[in-house]
């Protein structure tokens, strides 16, 4: 036992003044911010310049006499981030990394300094501060909705939505363009508007207007983070019309920024063309994309109006939604299409889809115009006009079906049968008055028994596209230029209703002009539907 203490005293007598040397030519390198020791300040301090400019690729040349480098806060004593292992021959060549450090407050940016120490003091070193001078880098950093794509870096919002827009170095950029062209009051946060693709979207401002910036949480820069709702007005109607038309299904993709009205936007790294991969800024670059039409709603609602579609023709195919019931029957017995009802149903499924459709991509309902109510009056006075003109022939329901052949196989021998005997009678030979007049009744009873199989026989060589045609267009089988006018009219001004709808998205507004047209039309029609009903009652009638 004694001779073993006697060799572990042998031992430290012998090993511990090694490793005490070991530990300090160790520690000896580490500054006095890596230690953790408060350090004190310096007798003297020979820093030029004043203030550095941190700015990547920039040289800071260590005092003479210090060769230790850290960002310190002086709010607070604490040094931010050690530099010491960035320092080369006593020079810091600057990265952006080094400039990213842990959260500090935004109220101490202005007092964060360049702290020059000693290495290798285990007591307090000399302290020498240098201020720096940051470059402002005003910028949109990024944007937020409820619906992005983290993979692709995109983000979609469509009118309605709100958006979260992220802006560096707000401050200063708003000290620097605060009075615009024409605008001599400063203006605040509070006046910012959005920009798609460098247009103001006017009438929208943030709903957060005293946010305060953003704790510094990476480098020098203040963040502040602007919520806006994308909403439609009288103001910016027409940018939105811009950017909505053509209902592109996957939207349109547009830079964002934020500015104030009359004035240019701030830089943004929110581009509607990123730079290549290659680009060195190419990480900090997103996408936003401009919903136009939200895919679930707009499948929805067209499932809704296609159903609609499909359950109206087959009330077309199966009932007399569209005919006329109070006219002579075809000779396929059914009742013929309704050339008023038929542009009665254009219009009403044209307001329809158009108002689910403006619905859909503007989220307003109140988008029906003056225009469109009297184009539906119009329709709507046409159609039941032509109601009361032909409930007013009293054609006896009996006497609907006399078109009707008995055998629509035989019409051919029919006609064959009615003209031989219409020859016999004109080659009879008559003596009397009595046999001329009863020859001549035969005669004139006989040729439109032949009229009428002959249009029997018509109608059922012609497709059934065409017969509806005729229905439409004509009366008692002759196409009639009323009936042409006022379908052209109708096919035009829908026409032209699209168009508008498509490129304004908006209810098109016609003129005074354009309507009393579409009105003198339709009275035409009716005019000329009076001589026309009375005439087929009659006809229907002998």
């Amino acid at each position: 036992m004694t001779n073993f203490s006697k060799l572990a005293r042998l031992v430290c007598f012998v090993f511990a003044p090694i490793l005490s040397a070991f530990v300090l030519l160790v520690l000896s390198p580490l500054s006095a911010f890596a230690l953790g020791n408060p350090a004190g300040p310096a007798a003297t301090c020979p820093v030029e310049p004043e203030r550095v400019l941190l700015e990547e690729g920039g040289l800071v040349r260590a005092p003479v006499g210090f060769d230790s480098l850290a960002i310190y806060n002086t709010a607070n004593g604490k040094p931010l981030k050690d530099l010491s292992t960035r320092l080369k021959n006593s020079t810091w060549l600057i990265k952006n990394e080094d400039l990213k450090f842990a959260s500090t407050p935004y109220a101490d940016m202005e007092k964060i300094m360049l702290a020059w120490t000693v290495a290798g003091k285990t007591e307090k070193s000399p302290l020498c501060l240098q201020s720096i001078l940051v470059p402002v880098i005003s910028a949109v950093e990024n944007v937020t909705t409820s619906v992005c794509d983290a993979a692709r870096s995109i983000c979609f919002a469509g009118i309605g939505d709100q958006i979260l827009i992220e802006v560096q170095d707000l401050d200063q950029w708003i000290k620097n363009h605060r009075t615009t062209q024409g605008r001599p009051t400063p203006q605040s946060v509070a006046d910012l508007v959005p920009f798609l693709d460098g247009r103001a979207v006017l009438g929208i401002h943030p709903e957060n207007p005293s946010t305060q910036p953003q704790e510094l949480t990476s480098d020098f820069h203040s963040y502040q983070t602007l919520r806006f709702t994308l909403e439609r007005n009288a103001s910016n109607r027409a940018v939105w019309n811009y950017f909505l038309r053509g209902l592109k299904w996957n939207g349109s993709v547009v830079g964002l920024s934020v500015g104030f009205e009359g004035g240019d936007p701030m830089p943004s790294f929110i581009q509607k063309d990123r730079p290549p991969a290659t680009d060195p800024y190419y990480p900090y670059y997103k996408t936003f994309a401009l919903t136009v039409l939200p895919h679930s709603s707009t499948i929805l609602a067209a499932v809704l109006f296609s159903l609609s579609l499909v359950a109206f023709f087959w009330f077309v195919k199966t009932t007399e939604i569209l005919q006329d019931i109070s006219a002579p029957l075809r000779p396929d017995g059914q009742s013929p299409y309704s050339l008023a009802r038929v542009q009665m149903a254009t219009w009403f499924f044209l307001v329809v889809a158009a108002w689910f459709l403006l619905f859909l991509v503007t989220k307003d309902i109140d988008t029906l115009t003056s225009s469109v109510l009297v184009l539906m009056g119009i329709s709507a006075t046409t159609a039941v006009g032509s109601t009361i003109i032909d409930a007013g022939t009293a054609i006896d329901p009996a006497e609907r079906v006399r078109n009707v052949p008995a055998d629509r196989e035989t019409l051919g021998q029919r006609i064959k049968e009615l003209r031989d005997s219409l020859a016999t009678t004109r080659n009879r030979v008559t003596t009397t008055d009595a046999e001329r007049v009863a020859a001549q009744a035969e005669i004139t009873r006989l040729t439109a028994e032949v009229s009428l199989a002959q249009s029997q026989q018509t109608f059922f060589q012609r497709r059934p596209w065409l017969r509806v045609i005729y229905d439409l267009l004509g009366d008692d089988g002759h196409i009639s230029f009323h009936r042409f006018q006022i379908a052209v009219w109708t096919l035009v001004l829908a026409l032209v209703f699209v168009l508008r709808l498509l490129s304004e998205l908006g209810m098109p507004e016609f003129s005074a002009t354009v309507l009393g047209l579409m009105g003198i039309s339709s009275g035409t029609y009716l005019g000329f539907k009076l001589p026309a009903a009375a005439a087929a009652g009659t006809q229907a009638k002998t």
